[in-house]
């Protein structure tokens, strides 16, 4: 027994790379947890509204930035290709930065105008800064876990979760920061966490890597996971656009009080996710990639998605079950009565959130098996789906109707995409698909009957 612990758990393995992960990411959202009811009472929730604005669109720009070509980070079985990957992910996202901040710096009035701000805001301006924080991030995160340096990864994320909310703290307490004080904090929170990165050997290697850069090999590779800008990049973006939709049809329906409402929301019941589900996600696409190169990948894979499935399903309705029946009185007791719609949201919110658990892990089989094009379709439908939120707005024009709309419009999106991945590895998904369903009917109903 001891020696089978000592193999499942030993260094590089499968089960020690999620612990390491695990345990920063942990770290870092307890003591979020802890300064977050502060925070919420130093800023009002139109300074969370400016933030879900800025970091939507700084998220969207910096997968545009490299293409997406940082997931072939972990397809080549030969380092020198990886490191050509890894230059033509750098040289892309250096032009798209300095493209970034000129049509910020040249088209400031119109972008204001356009999302109804003051002209002479410079809130924006952050956007571009943002780009390049975050772009870097990714590469330097992507560049550690594919040389299995999970640990200085760990170290990592807990310096970004701690001293980014340490920081936005400290600006609402003696700089009296409202508008952008979460952006800041958020950001060099994100300057911290590169700093980490290039720490131990990471900096020397990278240095090193462009002693030999090679045009013709970076378009070669280019070429060869050309599948990634194709489709994987549309996918992940058409996805994050459904969030960019939503606090825009918030932003200009409504206003930014109820964006901050929504945003709220949406980090706390995210905070599970970022613990649990990112650090599986990371090792998990890792690991997939690597058992497909073997013999027996694919009866392996099959056997350890369905394993996930099962384990992800029952810690997801452990934790939102919770949520959906009792979230209003837990964010008013935690965040104070100025978050009580917040709570109402977190309850419509939760079903969606429940299923993403499981979808975004899950979801890493597309990638690996190169079905980055049936992903981006579903995304799609998801984003053309979410059109029916317009309507139900134009019809009712109440926020909470239009956030129930929401709510299940995405989890009806979640639950194609795991349908998608079970139909890759040929799992009998009928079972699934039942208890899904029998979940969404009895949720509707309780909320329908209780809040509306």
């Amino acid at each position: 027994m001891k020696d089978q612990l000592t193999k499942t758990f030993k260094k590089g393995t499968f089960a020690n790379n999620f612990l390491v992960l695990f345990s920063g990411n942990f770290v870092g959202v307890f003591v979020g947890l802890f300064i977050t009811p502060i925070i919420s009472r130093l800023y009002a929730p139109e300074a969370y509204g400016n933030f879900s604005l800025v970091n939507s669109l700084v998220i969207n720009f910096s997968l545009l930035a490299t293409l997406n070509y940082t997931n072939a980070y972990f397809l080549p079985s030969k380092r020198e290709k990886f490191i050509h990957v890894f230059h033509l992910t750098f040289f892309l996202s250096v032009f798209f930065t300095v493209l970034s901040w000129l049509i910020f710096m040249v088209f400031l009035d119109e972008i204001n105008q356009f999302f109804e701000l003051r002209e002479s805001s410079t809130m924006m301006l952050l956007v571009p800064l943002g780009i390049s924080v975050t772009t870097l991030n990714t590469l330097l995160k992507n560049w550690n876990l594919r040389e299995k340096k999970v640990r200085q990864m760990s170290i990592g994320q807990t310096v970004y979760s701690v001293s980014g909310k340490t920081i936005t703290l400290l600006l609402g307490v003696f700089y009296k920061a409202p508008s952008i004080g979460v952006i800041i904090g958020d950001f060099i929170g994100k300057t911290l966490f590169i700093g980490i990165n290039l720490l131990k050997k990471t900096c020397y290697d990278i240095t090193k890597s462009f002693s030999e850069v090679s045009f013709s090999s970076m378009k070669k590779v280019a070429l060869e996971y050309k599948s990634i800008p194709l489709f994987s990049l549309p996918s992940v973006y058409v996805q994050n656009t459904q969030n960019l939709l939503i606090i825009w049809l918030i932003s200009i329906q409504y206003d930014n009080y109820y964006l901050g409402q929504y945003s709220m929301a949406s980090s706390l019941l995210f905070m599970p996710i970022s613990v649990f589900v990112n650090s599986l996600s990371m090792v998990a696409f890792e690991k997939i990639a690597h058992l497909k190169r073997t013999d027996e990948g694919l009866e392996v894979i099959t056997k350890r998605i369905s394993q996930l499935f099962h384990l992800l399903f029952i810690i997801a309705v452990l934790v939102f079950t919770i949520l959906f029946f009792f979230g209003e009185e837990l964010f008013a007791l935690y965040l104070g009565n100025d978050w009580l719609v917040a709570g109402k949201l977190s309850i419509y919110l939760a079903a969606y959130y429940l299923f993403y658990c499981i979808s975004f892990p899950l979801s890493q089989v597309y990638k690996v098996f190169r079905k980055e094009k049936l992903n981006m379709i579903i995304n799609i439908c998801g984003v053309l789906l979410l059109s029916v939120c317009f309507v139900v707005h134009h019809v009712f024009s109440n926020f909470y109707v239009t956030i129930f709309a929401v709510g299940y419009t995405l989890f009806i999106n979640q639950l194609v995409l795991i349908m998608g991945v079970f139909r890759i590895l040929k799992i009998n998904l009928y079972r699934y698909l039942i208890i899904s369903l029998i979940f969404i009917s009895v949720s509707m109903v309780y909320l329908l009957y209780k809040h509306m």
